[in-house]
């Protein structure tokens, strides 16, 4: 995985948690209409995490490899 799947990856996973803590206080509220809606978001969050790490992606992993060899050739 590269490093920029790495940081989408992190950040899908921020936003799992965080619908699911919005869930949670729709819940404490008493809201159940909400706590079904940020329900979903952060079931879509988690698949879309999976998604990304299964599938791949050429332009990132491109990317990654372009960079390494920046890095590798001294200029």
């Amino acid at each position: 995985m590269s490093q920029f799947q790495k940081l989408l990856d992190k950040r899908r996973a921020a936003e799992a948690v965080l619908y699911g803590v919005h869930m949670e206080i729709a819940l404490a509220l008493g809201e159940k209409a909400d706590a079904e809606h940020y329900k979903s978001l952060m079931y879509a969050a988690i698949k879309s995490r999976k998604a990304d790490v299964e599938a791949g992606c050429y332009f990132a992993e491109q990317g990654e490899q372009d960079r390494n060899k920046s890095i590798a050739t001294p200029q």
